[in-house]
Order: C-alpha cells, then structure tokens, then sequence
C-alpha cells in the first residue's frame, strides 16, 4: 500500500486570525491571568530585577484600589483584540465563506458591548464559553476550509 503523505505549508499570514482568537479567550480567563502573571520570569527563571517589578505589578493589581482602573484598561486590551479579529477574519475568510464570516462579525459586535458594560472581571469571565463558541471555532473551521 503507497500512501503519500502531504505536508500543508502554513504561513504566519494564515495563522494570524486563529492566534489573535486563541490569545483572547486567555484574556477572558481573568483568574488565571491574574494568579500566573509573570510566573515564568518569578518563579523559574527566579531573575531578581524583573521578580521585584512583576511582583509589585501583581500586588497592585490584585490592590481593590485599583481593581477599577486595571478593569478599564483591561477591557481596552479585549476591545481591541476583537476589533482585530473582526478586521483579519473579514479580510482574509470573506471569500472563503462569507455567511460564517458575518456570524462572527455580529458575536464580536455583542462581545464588544458586553465588554464595555461589564462591572467587574467576573462578568468578562462569563463571555468566554461564547466567545469560544462563536468565534474562536468558526475562524478555526475557516482556517480549515482554507487548507483543504
């Protein structure tokens, strides 16, 4: 039996969209985003000049104080990463199957007023299971279609 084996050349170009919905579903975990800020750089790597900066970062972070101002800037960062998103997905899958495409335009549009109504971290946490849903998986699927 001959099998030929092909190998899908991906460019950084195709992954883009993919990486950019994979990095914001992190950011919707804001829990774990929190308590692993800067583990790597504190706790293995165990480097003195960056530890003493990340951890007065996470103390104030995690400061009530400032709760509020980190939760602005925070929605900021998710704001702009489904502004992104909706820009690379309609630009690079439009072709390829455009009513999936609107789909996801629309569930970054709801996501992006949620975001910007939410009154604490654990209202964007519950935006995740839909942004996973909506988004990250039908710009999979599309990724997909494209390397068919």
């Amino acid at each position: 039996m001959n099998i030929k084996k092909y190998m899908a050349v991906i460019t950084l170009s195709e992954l883009t969209p993919l990486a950019f919905c994979i990095q914001t579903d992190d950011l919707f975990d804001f829990r774990t985003f929190q308590s692993t800020f800067g583990d790597h750089i504190v706790l293995r790597e165990k480097n003195p000049e960056l530890s003493e900066l990340i951890i007065q970062v996470k103390r104030e972070v995690n400061s009530s104080v400032n709760q509020l101002k980190f939760l602005e800037g925070y929605k900021l960062v998710l704001i702009r990463n489904l502004d992104k998103i909706m820009s690379l997905v309609e630009s690079r899958y439009s072709n390829v199957d455009r009513a999936t495409v609107e789909k996801i335009l629309t569930s970054c549009r709801q996501l992006m007023k949620k975001v910007l109504i939410a009154e604490n971290f654990q209202k964007i946490s519950e935006l995740e299971p839909t942004f996973k849903k909506e988004v990250l998986l039908k710009v999979y699927s599309l990724l997909s279609q494209t390397l068919k």
